[in-house]
């Protein structure tokens, strides 16, 4: 929403407001309660009327104001909040009550809450029923251990520790520890001691919400924390240590837990450099890859080559988070020898998949880089992580410049990529519309790649052909070169020219050829790639039911191309009423961009899609969108109030919020307020005129309330 001046409030809408906090109609008192704050009335109007709204004879009307009162309360009013804690018997009211105290800081309130947190009092708190059940006074008595922790009442704290020893009571460990936390250093203390005396649970819980603090709020316990048998605590105290603290050798060397040692070997190796060389021979692989993050990048030559051998042998035995490590390093301490074994890993579908995934990254990352085709060939793989990690570098390569990469983007886009041997198979029939295997005269593609089954990459150059086809099919779709000495296929109907030139190469296994599709068009289908909107169309024709969805966004997203406008404008029009919501919109923003005089457009305000109409209606001239400010989904009545706001004359935006109101759009009515000052005109106006009905006067006062804020 925009955050616009609004019109000051007229004294006489203001007056109306309290006429309808004293209705008769108790749903209409909560809801002008809720609309003070929503349309900012001054506190001198409204702490009044909150105050007096809370002796009103419904609970409700008690507990509205009680909420709006918790949240502007000035210090003066604490014995108002003091009063309703003890003599309203409503539970919602005495947790609003405690919640405003708790914000007001009130000392004079102390005694009181002190005192519900270990009872009911009943001789001084009135209850809803005497006989209630236990959960009446336990929501109370949370609200009074949480307004303590708020208020940083250290003074309190025997108290907590007296409510949570109480053998007849709820367990209450969370809301006491929660309230030591917040109370500052002596409640890390409390919560301390907890963990050396007390077992079970309770230990459990104490560990955890100190877990929860900032390391600084731990630098005065350093030494206890240390010494503590709980090896998160210890871990989380290193970070408040000096880099160069004898302590952290000792940590990172002699810890029974590795997640010490690992946290230990981050915090010193900038001061202690010998820490992580020494860490390479522990017993643990999260450590010794904790030592591999953590080496200096100079180190001397003998410890430079050895280091490398043994990252050569983890790389192909170690465990898990070993191997990812050494895959991340190795082609920075080793760009000469780190290629063959990271393919090798990459390969073996044994290996753990996050270590492969590292493998192709950093393969990806080399310097001095690897050729594009070594990652092309990963496509093949059958692992989907290991292709969208390898189309994701891809993509990259080619929107820096690298015509091999975007060639296998589009090639991995349109399918033709995989390939087994030579042979070709009968695709879908591509149906009407333009034939996008077709060179234009004169022009071919450049050098077809495909993937094998082996992984090998399969290039074959192509000959220029004057055949009539278009650019993108002699890039994608070529026919297969020909031997000179070749034997032609007679032009029979089953071995026309036509259908020949509708033949693809078989893509390998089936699954993952069609998955490599989507996820080529998902990944790549938005990058600023030459030929990006020729490779999408053509693969609309033939891409699996999966990856239309995912082809058609990527279409509405990328740059136009003078080269293909036409084929793009048909096949958006011919895709306006698909059945896919996400196609439709897709093709209605295509149309919308490209052709915005199209026929096409005017149904898309009457598609069964909320978020296509609302599309629609954000093209329209206010006049037209105002037609639509009752449709049935918010979106689109949302969307003709943005189009009204932005081009709409002040009064076309006071009877806009006229007509929302009569269609008792309350939700729409107050996203039209918080940003329209002439709709703000018009609700007062309205909101001061007598005599309108409960229904129409509810309408206008929960608009309001839905202003206000919520916290």
């Amino acid at each position: 929403m925009r955050d616009l001046p609004m019109a000051p409030m007229p004294a006489e809408t203001a007056a109306m407001l309290a006429t309808h906090i004293r209705s008769e109609n108790e749903i209409l008192r909560s809801a002008a309660i809720k609309a003070l704050a929503g349309l900012g009335v001054a506190p001198a109007l409204s702490l009044p009327l909150l105050t007096e709204a809370l002796m009103d004879p419904d609970p409700d009307v008690r507990t509205d104001a009680m909420e709006a009162l918790r949240l502007s309360a000035a210090p003066d009013h604490a014995e108002t909040l003091i009063f309703s804690l003890e003599n309203d018997p409503v539970r919602e009211v005495k947790r609003a009550a405690l919640s405003g105290l708790a914000r007001l800081r009130d000392s004079s309130a102390l005694a009181r809450i002190r005192a519900l947190s270990l009872s009911r009092c009943e001789d001084h708190v009135a209850w809803e029923d005497e006989n209630s059940d236990w959960e009446d006074w336990l929501d109370i008595q949370i609200a009074a251990i949480d307004a303590l922790g708020e208020m940083g009442v250290t003074a309190a704290i025997p108290d907590l520790m007296a409510a949570r020893d109480d053998e007849l009571g709820q367990t209450l460990d969370i809301p006491v520890f929660e309230a030591l936390l917040r109370m500052g250093n002596e409640g890390v203390v409390w919560l301390l001691a907890i963990l050396q005396t007390e077992g079970g649970p309770a230990r459990r819980r104490a560990l955890s919400m100190l877990c929860r603090l900032d390391p600084a709020a731990l630098a005065d316990h350093l030494d206890a924390l240390i010494a503590s048998p709980d090896a998160p605590l210890r871990a989380r105290a290193l970070s408040q240590m000096d880099p160069g603290d004898p302590r952290l050798a000792r940590l990172a060397a002699e810890d029974p837990a590795a997640s010490v040692r690992v946290a230990a070997l981050h915090q010193a190796a900038s001061a202690q450099p010998d820490l992580p060389i020494a860490a390479l021979r522990d017993p643990a692989p999260e450590v010794q890859a904790a030592a591999l993050d953590t080496l200096a990048e100079d180190l001397a030559p003998d410890v430079a080559e050895a280091l490398v051998d043994n990252m050569l042998a983890w790389l192909d035995q170690g465990a898990q988070a070993l191997v990812r490590a050494v895959a991340r390093h190795l082609p920075r301490r080793a760009p000469d020898r780190a290629r063959a074994p990271l393919l090798t890993l990459i390969a073996d579908p044994l290996r753990p998949l996050d270590a492969r995934i590292a493998a192709v990254k950093a393969l990806a990352g080399m310097d001095p880089a690897v050729e594009t085709g070594c990652l092309t060939a990963l496509l093949s793989n059958p692992a989907q992580q290991i292709r969208a990690t390898t189309l994701v570098a891809l993509r990259d390569r080619a929107e820096a410049g690298d015509d091999a990469a975007a060639e296998a983007v589009r090639a991995a886009i349109h399918g033709t990529l995989l390939a087994e041997d030579a042979t070709q198979a009968e695709d879908t029939a591509l149906g009407d519309g333009p034939d996008m295997t077709v060179p234009k005269e004169g022009e071919s593609g450049p050098c077809r790649i495909r993937i094998s089954l082996e992984g090998e990459i399969i290039e074959q150059a192509e000959a220029p052909k004057a055949t009539g086809q278009s650019t993108l099919a002699s890039i994608l779709a070529p026919m297969e070169a020909m031997p000179e000495d070749a034997d032609l296929a007679e032009d029979t109907p089953e071995e026309a020219p036509s259908k020949r030139r509708r033949r693809r190469a078989v893509e390998g296994p089936a699954a993952v050829a069609e998955a490599l599709v989507a996820e080529a068009i998902q990944i790549c289908g938005t990058a600023r790639i030459d030929g990006m909107v020729p490779a999408l169309l053509a693969a609309r024709l033939a891409a699996p039911d999966s990856a239309q969805r995912a082809i058609w966004t990527a279409l509405c997203q990328t740059s136009p191309d003078p080269a293909c406008a036409e084929d793009l404008l048909s096949a958006a029009h011919a895709a306006h009423d698909h059945e896919d919501p996400v196609i439709r919109g897709a093709a209605f923003a295509v149309l919308a961009a490209r052709a915005p005089d199209s026929p096409c457009l005017a149904a898309a305000l009457r598609d069964p899609d909320a978020l296509i109409r609302a599309a629609a209606i954000r093209r329209q001239p206010p006049e037209v969108a105002m037609a639509h400010l009752v449709d049935d989904a918010m979106p689109a009545r949302h969307a003709a109030v943005d189009v009204v706001l932005a081009e709409g004359s002040d009064a076309l935006q006071r009877q806009m919020a006229d007509e929302i109101a009569a269609a008792e759009r309350a939700d729409t009515l107050a996203y039209a307020l918080a940003q329209s000052g002439p709709a703000r005109e018009w609700y007062y106006q309205r909101l001061g005129t007598p005599g309108l009905g409960d229904r129409a006067v509810f309408i206008l006062l929960d608009a309001a309330g839905q202003l206000a804020p919520t916290a």
